[in-house]
């Protein structure tokens, strides 16, 4: 999609998780909980990787972060590093005097949705194990409702997306949830539309 080529310092190496030994009894038991619906994933950016330019991996929260600074006619921010890019920039146009604040929704929506980026492996992967009944992001985007699509499951999943100010029965799981086989995606931090702003929350501040 014309996103030209940035050198190893544009772009944050994703965080490799740390790791520590897990004994086979500890898998069982987790392996046991997940089958009784009673383990919940939590999604964050470090897990939306693709592979870029040769590269085995890139984070789009970077990504995003460039094709937004090019869209807005903006210099790469340099400082902070290992802030992701995208906040990097929303950061710089939350104090742009040149285009009203409204055009963030507009704008952020048309990079991070409106546009053909590949599902990241992990979410395809975490998309396939059906025993999970909710699926918790803190990330903006609907790459994990595609990745759960893709996974031919046979209903679509029901999404939650929170926002400040929002009617408690849309912003949080029913009183009387119960799991079922339409899987439910809990959007923490809101997800991206294209005409309201407040709907997600698109700086550091707002985070």
């Amino acid at each position: 999609h014309g996103i030209p080529a940035m050198n190893e310092t544009d772009l944050a190496k994703p965080t490799t998780p740390s790791t520590s030994p897990v004994s086979e009894r500890d898998w069982r038991q987790l392996l046991t909980l997940m089958r009784q619906g009673l383990l919940i994933p939590v999604i964050g950016p470090e897990l939306l990787c693709i592979p870029y330019e040769g590269a085995p991996s890139a984070r789009l929260y970077d990504l995003w972060g460039q094709e937004l600074a090019e869209l807005r006619h903006m210099e790469m921010p340099q400082r902070d590093k290992e802030i992701p890019l995208l906040y990097r920039v929303t950061n710089l146009m939350s104090i742009d005097p040149r285009k009203p604040k409204g055009d963030f929704a507009y704008d952020i929506d048309d990079v991070i949705r409106e546009r053909p980026w590949p599902l990241p492996p992990p979410l395809l992967q975490l998309a396939e194990i059906t025993d999970f009944p909710v699926y918790l992001t803190t990330t903006i985007d609907h790459l994990l409702e595609a990745a759960l699509l893709k996974a031919h499951r046979t209903r679509e999943p029901k999404v939650i997306a929170f926002r400040p100010g929002g009617k408690a029965s849309d912003n949080d799981l029913p009183h009387a949830f119960v799991a079922a086989p339409q899987p439910v995606v809990f959007h923490l931090f809101g997800r991206t539309t294209s005409t309201d702003r407040d709907a997600f929350a698109a700086t550091e501040e707002a985070l």
